[in-house]
């Protein structure tokens, strides 16, 4: 880079700074809000009582309010206020402070991409020139992950938790378990896929996303018995039309 062009990079970040600036300071004005009022602490008991103790139903609603404060605020914003508001009740249920966090963060992703306001693909629909609300519906299948991975991070050995061999083997199963997922919501894979076989996928997705590796290995040997009919019963196909 030359110098000019190091100094354009820096007005330019100094220029991106202001709008993250803004942010961080609206969000430093509901923070100080919820503190004032000691609203984190009552949340957190709405949360648990709503729950009945329950984790699960503890990150269902995280997500729901997740999705609602995302329509109106910025990532950085959803993400701060959730961490104030949700954390403690997560920590309280048992969750580690690290995975809670991991979890809102992916949660606060969520508004972007998830209809019927999904800001970031209505601006994807503006430069494409494309419909919106079929633009989001595809962003939101094509980040279906998203709805997965926090969950998996509460529950499973994913991050800094566990033995290496256990994160390895947790990692290799969401993986799988992720494209098994992507055919079931797409309804193709190299070819059209019949209803029969999504479902097939649709279970070995589950199996695979269940934190057991006697289930890992029952979704794993289902979507392997998917494939094997799958290209197979193709090929055949193919053979015959020549």
């Amino acid at each position: 880079m030359s110098w000019r062009d190091i100094l354009d990079a820096l007005a330019m970040g100094a220029e991106n700074m202001v709008s993250t600036g803004v942010i961080l300071l609206c969000a430093g004005i509901i923070i100080g809000i919820v503190l004032l009022v000691g609203m984190g602490i009552k949340f957190s008991m709405i949360i648990q009582m709503v729950s009945g103790g329950s984790l699960v139903i503890t990150i269902l609603l995280i997500m729901i309010a997740a999705i609602f404060l995302g329509m109106g605020l910025p990532v950085t914003a959803s993400y701060i206020t959730l961490a104030v508001l949700a954390a403690p009740a997560m920590t309280m249920l048992g969750a580690g402070l690290l995975a809670s966090h991991l979890m809102i963060f992916w949660f606060s992703q969520f508004a972007n991409v998830t209809p019927p306001i999904c800001l970031a693909a209505y601006s994807a629909a503006g430069i494409a020139k494309s419909k919106p609300f079929e633009t989001g519906m595809q962003g939101w299948k094509l980040s279906s992950g998203m709805y997965v991975i926090p969950i998996l991070i509460v529950y499973t050995p994913l991050i800094f938790t566990g033995t290496v061999i256990m994160a390895i083997e947790t990692t290799v199963a969401t993986a799988i378990g992720l494209f098994s997922m992507a055919i079931l919501l797409e309804g193709y894979y190299r070819r059209h896929v019949n209803i029969l076989k999504r479902l097939v996928c649709g279970c070995a997705a589950a199996l695979l996303f269940w934190p057991s590796i006697a289930l890992h290995l029952a979704g794993l040997l289902l979507f392997a018995a998917f494939l094997l009919v799958h290209i197979l019963y193709g090929r055949k196909k193919e053979e015959k039309a020549t």
